[in-house]
């Protein structure tokens, strides 16, 4: 079988159909709902929402989203025929979608006419499959990829933003019960340094990371910490990569790389190998880089908090390499190891096949910023913003 498809619209899979059945049932049960489309609607919000829900259900909040998000899905001719050809996408995933590009309109981004489009091309390609029986994107993978590809056009059209600009807080709440709940939002950089110090300090001290917090906010410790950002050297105003935020906006790319002591040129690390089980710095920053996240199929653990798994195993001869290596967190580390499932592993794309018990199978693709995809992402993204707004982008 030679057509590219997601393992969830397996064409020979009854289970698969009948979930691609239900999606496109209920897609087309909210398109019946939106009936008008919002802007072209002068009802009152509340009775328009009143009057769907009477037929429908839900609170005014779950149709207000659906109907956003269709409203959004109406603004991408070519992704809403995407949508409607392959049914490979949920009314959760459309919400999600929905929810990130909401927040757009109101930029100043959004209102360069020329950005829609490349907004709409650059969602049906990256929800377009390149393998048979590919590994469908979560609604949290396509909404950061999203986000990401959303903020690069905000710091090539727009001035750089700066803690200001987010939405941060400080939030106490006390439940009652002994215990109180303190929230705070950071910057995605300082938010990375600190679960990294925490982390630090609670394995150091082989305490709970609440202990260890408690301790550092309280001044009775202090720990240093390693982060590995990536950031490519080719691409003029390429934007930084950290593990576990993905893509960062310019504030926050900008602070990490001031706090930068050291600069490792990755150029050849993918065909590094050593003769230890362990692997060196080198590829450990190369996998982690390659893979973005535990490459098990559907797992978003961050790739900095996996073991590093030989896919042919070391005592067997498979060499200590990132051609033979993935990101596999602890559980389904010990998954693989214990032969419940296998894979392959694509040296050239570092596309991972799953082999798994029941004679099924799915391919994933990594998530990294040195993924060979992602690389000539950003150099393609790079490109175009320059070729639109030469004077914005950093030459």
């Amino acid at each position: 079988m030679n057509t590219k498809f997601y393992s969830i619209c397996q064409p020979d899979s009854p289970r698969a159909q009948a979930m691609l059945a239900a999606r496109r049932a209920e897609y087309e049960a909210w398109r019946i709902a939106y009936a008008v489309p919002i802007d072209e609607d002068d009802r009152d919000w509340t009775e328009h929402a009143a009057s769907i829900r009477a037929h429908v259900g839900g609170s005014e909040g779950f149709i207000a989203d659906r109907l956003v998000a269709l409203a959004v899905v109406d603004k991408l001719p070519k992704f809403r025929a995407h949508i409607e050809s392959m049914w490979h996408l949920d009314m959760y995933t459309l919400v999600r979608i929905g929810k990130t590009l909401e927040g757009f309109l109101v930029s100043t981004a959004a209102r360069d006419q020329e950005v829609w489009p490349l907004v709409d091309e650059f969602l049906t390609n990256y929800l377009t499959p390149t393998r048979v029986q590919q590994q469908m994107p979560s609604a949290a993978q396509i909404q950061r990829k999203l986000s990401q590809f959303l903020a690069q056009f905000e710091d090539a059209t727009a001035e750089p933003d700066s803690p200001a600009d987010l939405n941060l807080g400080f939030t106490v709440h006390n439940f009652g019960n002994g215990s109180t709940h303190i929230g705070v939002s950071h910057d995605d950089a300082t938010a990375l340094l600190i679960e990294e110090t925490v982390r630090a300090y609670a394995a150091d001290n082989n305490i709970s990371l609440v202990d260890a917090h408690a301790e550092l906010i309280l001044g009775k410790a202090s720990v240093k910490v390693v982060v590995n950002t990536y950031q490519a050297c080719d691409v003029p105003g390429a934007p930084v990569w950290a593990p576990g935020v993905g893509y960062m906006r310019d504030y926050s790319g900008s602070f990490l790389n001031r706090l930068s002591d050291h600069t490792r040129d990755l150029i050849g690390a993918e065909y590094e190998e050593v003769t230890a089980y362990r692997v060196s710095t080198s590829i450990r920053a190369y996998l982690e880089g390659r893979d973005g996240i535990c490459r098990w199929p559907g797992c978003e653990r961050p790739a900095h908090r996996t073991e590093k798994d030989h896919r042919i195993n070391w005592a067997d001869g498979g060499p200590t390499s990132p051609a033979n290596m993935i990101c596999l967190c602890s559980h389904h580390h010990n998954r693989k190891t214990d032969q419940v499932v296998h894979y392959i592993l694509d040296p050239i794309t570092a596309d991972v096949y799953w082999l798994f018990s029941d004679g099924t199978w799915v391919v994933d693709h990594a998530e990294g910023p040195l993924a060979p995809a992602n690389r000539n992402w950003v150099r393609t993204l790079g490109q175009k913003l320059r070729s639109r707004h030469p004077d914005k982008v950093p030459a």
